[in-house]
Order: structure tokens, then C-alpha cells, then sequence
């Protein structure tokens, strides 16, 4: 398949790097390409309760994955504040 862009990391600049280019130019096909889990897959084993401390798992699931950080966070460091799973249902189809 090809794409029109191409973006790297689904962290906060990258998700709102493909929503700003959604309403900009609705006709692109755009590919967010990500190392880490989906949101509904990000399990810290230490927010488990699995272990004490950081095991430095790879990939991190705090760090990487859709939404990045801001996923964990109780603040909105971005000009919207969407839930992960609302730019989810906008930038995939």
C-alpha cells in the first residue's frame, strides 16, 4: 500500500501531526507507524502490580504506544484535549 505521508511515532506531535493534516487536506492517506501497544493493550507491569519497580520493558508502555505519555497523564499538554481513543476513531478509518 502507499501513502501520501508518513509519520513516525504516534506519540502527542505525531497524532496531532495527523489530525491537523486530516483537516487540512482530507483526501491524503496518512500511515502513523508506532513501536508500541494501542491503547487498549498498555500495561505497565508496575501499574499491575506485577513488580516493585521498573523493569525497563521494551517497549515501554508508560513512554510508547499510541497517545505516548499523554496517555498516563492527568494534564493535556496539546491545544485540545481529546481522549486517546477519540483521535483514535478520527485519524483511522
Amino acid at each position: 500500500m502507499t501513502y501520501d505521508v508518513a509519520i513516525i511515532g504516534a506519540g502527542t506531535a505525531g497524532v496531532y501531526a495527523a489530525y491537523e493534516l486530516l483537516k487540512l487536506k482530507p483526501h491524503l492517506k496518512i500511515v502513523v507507524l508506532e513501536m508500541g501497544q494501542d491503547i487498549y493493550h498498555r500495561v505497565c507491569p508496575i501499574v499491575a502490580g506485577k513488580v516493585k519497580e521498573c523493569i525497563s520493558c521494551k517497549p515501554c508502555s508508560i513512554m510508547s504506544g499510541f497517545g505516548g505519555r499523554m496517555n498516563r497523564s492527568d494534564y493535556c499538554i496539546v491545544p485540545f484535549c481529546f481522549s486517546s481513543a477519540r483521535i483514535r476513531s478520527i485519524i483511522l478509518p
